[in-house]
């Protein structure tokens, strides 16, 4: 059938109205989409500036974005975060708590929220505040990991060591992860508060599950030698600590001083030598046993042998100012004087690089002894030697 023209100019005008209708709706959605992306630019230029570092900044375009928008929930969160990280865990725990009020919060949401206040009361030194919280939480939800991992940090820093326990074995059914060597150090915890309480009995059981969760846990070890040396057992904890010397360099800064005043005590003087003598057998160049045998020459009055013994400790460890500290010090009584201004300067330089001591593995906190909880953030782990 031929059509007229009234008829294509009917077909030209319905096309081009759908095609004028299609170019509004699209223009309309990009509006929308850039209304949206406006909505949206406070939350993520603060997301930005986090990854920046720039806090202050941050801190800004999350309380815009906690006034409005899709992710109001989300800034507030962040906001209350970033009040703790910057020293403020009440104020943090304010905003983090009056969240919890808020109508139609999803259960993922609510976890992340208790949380971020588990952590302000932590922060805020209050760590049996955020173990109740998260005990109530936990008996609803037993598979949240993060939340599990939380709810050990707090009872590790509120000093709930068997509940602690508990929840590492939970964390390892959860994960397939094995919790031997945590579950030891735990055990450990509540083995030293069992003995400071007298109940010695309690003590020992505790200090052989340690063992037989993890049977390298060198702090169980130590416990059950200083109690062997309590109850006069010399012989007995004097082996358990060189055991323990001979096996690994970080423990041995931990024992040291305990043989020393043991065989000093039981007027078995000789046998330091011997002890130091057997670590080197077995880690030769071992700088902490050299220096403790430069020590012992020393107050036999040899001074030329205590000083060989440091410049050995120097040598094998070039880092270590206590072994710098020490070779000085002898070369100074022997009136070398240039040589010991020599290892002055080293030492300055050595000083400004680091300090010495024991790392906690949770929180980097650094101590001068040797420990196996930290004080700091509370975690219950062995410290890592930090020469």
């Amino acid at each position: 059938m031929d059509l007229d023209g009234t008829q294509w100019a009917l077909i030209f005008l319905v096309v081009a109205a759908v095609l004028a209708g299609l170019l509004l709706l699209y223009q309309g959605a990009r509006r929308r989409d850039k209304t949206d992306q406006k909505r949206h630019i406070p939350y993520v230029a603060g997301l930005h500036l986090l990854l920046e570092g720039r806090q202050v900044a941050a801190a800004k375009a999350f309380r815009e974005a906690a006034e409005k928008g899709p992710y109001r929930l989300e800034a507030r969160l962040r906001l209350g975060d970033l009040l703790r990280e910057r020293g403020a865990p009440v104020q943090a725990a304010k905003v983090h708590k009056a969240m919890l009020a808020i109508p139609a919060l999803t259960d993922s949401f609510i976890r992340d929220v208790l949380i971020s206040l588990a952590k302000d009361y932590i922060d805020a030194g209050s760590p049996e505040l955020a173990a109740g919280m998260l005990n109530e939480e936990f008996s609803h939800v037993h598979s949240d990991e993060m939340l599990l991992r939380q709810f050990l940090k707090a009872l590790e820093k509120a000093g709930r060591w068997e509940q602690a326990i508990e929840i590492t074995e939970r964390l390892a059914k959860l994960t397939g992860k094995t919790i031997g060597p945590q579950e030891a150090i735990l055990r450990v915890l509540i083995a030293e508060h069992a003995r400071s309480a007298g109940n010695k009995r309690k003590a020992r059981g505790e200090l052989k599950r340690a063992l037989s969760a993890d049977p390298a846990c060198a702090p169980a070890r130590l416990v059950l030698a200083d109690m062997a040396m309590q109850e006069g057992q010399v012989d007995k904890a004097v082996s358990e600590w060189r055991s323990l010397a001979e096996g690994a360099s970080e423990f041995a800064p931990a024992v040291y001083e305990k043989i020393e005043k043991a065989l000093y005590d039981a007027g078995e003087y000789g046998k330091i030598a011997e002890v130091y003598s057997a670590v080197l057998e077995k880690r030769p160049g071992d700088p902490a046993a050299l220096l403790r045998l430069a020590r012992h020459e020393e107050r036999k009055g040899d001074l030329d042998g205590a000083l060989e013994r440091c410049r050995q400790a120097a040598e094998s460890d070039p880092e270590s100012i206590h072994a710098r500290a020490a070779t000085a010090q002898y070369l100074d009584e022997l009136e070398r004087c240039v040589e010991a201004a020599s290892e002055a300067r080293e030492i300055v330089r050595l000083v400004k690089k680091h300090r010495a001591g024991f790392v906690c593995p949770g929180c980097g906190w650094v101590s001068a002894e040797y420990r196996w909880h930290c004080p700091e953030c509370g975690t219950a782990a062995a410290f890592a030697i930090r020469k």
